[in-house]
């Protein structure tokens, strides 16, 4: 063994010593915070919700054809080379990106693509929620039809508006242009959902309704962080994937550092601020919207539906996050539902994204910092 190849050895066996103390602290903390009294109180509070939600005529068989449904378009998107079939200029490995993405994008056709993909995945689970439940009522309710029609064409909107980049390069120096795009994309659901979300409230609720859950009462915070504190040790295995680490950190400096002369910890508390924005905008439509703002009209049906459209808005990521997507928008959705509000959903879903930072950037740190020594 020659002098380089001992070097790597230990470099490789030093980094492998940090991570296990690293992993070792995060089971200390997960432990700590499992032996606490109110964690137990929080994970009763979460339990009773469910057994409700549960024992409240709940239909087996109506969930496992609508996850079935799911899963089936799930696989759909990610196992089929749509790249191949339809000779697209993206092979990204999935039907949103290889498809929507690859053909559509940048075309004013682009905002009725999603939308028609979104109504599939929305108003088709309706339907199978109609069918099982014989809720004709819910079938000629035009006040279902049109609000969430609208709450969709809002969504799609959001996602599918792409002349952010233009009006970044526009007011920003070309220096800074992709950093400043990336800040930006997050930020600007707050003009192209939020504020469409609010409109919408406006012209339809009650004065004395909160918008869409916005709203502290409901009942205690604590139960959220006992389920970040659940899912840590699943986080912490996730962190050490490869398809994880080419998704996250999803900072990226850009150069941005080295021109606005700042320390690199500036940066990049300016793009978690942007991208924990974006977290906003989702719990408000997914929890809110579909969710709180539903009830009045379908009642608790309106899990289910919100579940797997917030799935299909995860296709293009990796399909390991898109498939729990489906079961942490349900659980999520039931949580909302019982309490009327979304903070609960945005205390976990913040914390979530921002653990998984924090993880990835922990393995940046292992590999750069131990490469260095």
């Amino acid at each position: 063994m020659n002098h380089k190849d001992t070097k790597d050895t230990k470099r490789l066996d030093k980094e492998e010593k940090l991570k296990i103390d690293f992993v070792k602290k995060l089971c200390v903390l997960c432990i700590f915070v499992v032996q606490e009294k109110s964690f137990i109180t929080s994970m009763k509070t979460l339990f009773k919700y469910f057994k409700h939600h549960f024992q409240d005529n709940f239909n087996w068989q109506l969930h496992l054809v609508v996850m079935l449904f799911c899963f089936v378009c799930l696989f759909s998107n990610f196992f089929i080379n749509w790249w191949e079939i339809f000779d697209t200029k993206w092979i990204e490995g999935n039907f949103e990106d290889d498809i929507i993405d690859g053909m559509f994008r940048g075309k004013p056709i682009y905002f009725l693509v999603f939308f028609l993909f979104y109504c599939f995945a929305y108003f088709g689970t309706s339907l199978i929620c109609i069918l099982f439940t014989k809720d004709w009522e819910w079938l000629y309710n035009q006040e279902f039809w049109i609000i969430s029609a609208i709450g969709i064409a809002i969504i799609s909107f959001d996602i599918g508006f792409y002349w952010d980049s233009e009006m970044v390069k526009w007011a920003v120096p070309s220096q800074i242009y992709y950093f400043s795009a990336r800040v930006f994309d997050r930020l600007i659901s707050l003009f192209t959902n939020v504020l469409p979300l609010f409109i919408l409230w406006k012209v339809t609720q009650k004065p004395k309704d909160n918008f869409y859950g916005l709203t502290l009462k409901g009942g205690t915070l604590k139960p959220y962080f006992a389920m970040i504190a659940l899912m840590l040790p699943l986080l912490i295995w996730a962190s050490y994937q490869p398809s994880f680490l080419r998704q996250y950190p999803t900072y990226r400096d850009y150069g941005a550092t080295a021109f606005l002369q700042v320390p690199e910890w500036v940066t990049v508390l300016i793009y978690e601020i942007g991208y924990g924005s974006d977290f906003i905008s989702i719990e408000l439509f997914f929890r809110g919207f579909l969710v709180i703002g539903m009830v009045s009209i379908i009642g608790k049906k309106a899990i289910l539906p919100m579940a797997v459209l917030y799935c299909f808005v995860h296709f293009g990521k990796p399909f390991g996050e898109a498939l729990s997507s489906f079961f942490g928008g349900y659980i999520l959705g039931v949580v909302s539902y019982y309490t009327r509000n979304i903070f609960g959903g945005l205390i976990v879903h913040l914390g979530i994204a921002w653990l998984m930072e924090i993880l990835a950037f922990g393995q940046v740190f292992f590999k750069s910092g131990v490469g260095e020594q």
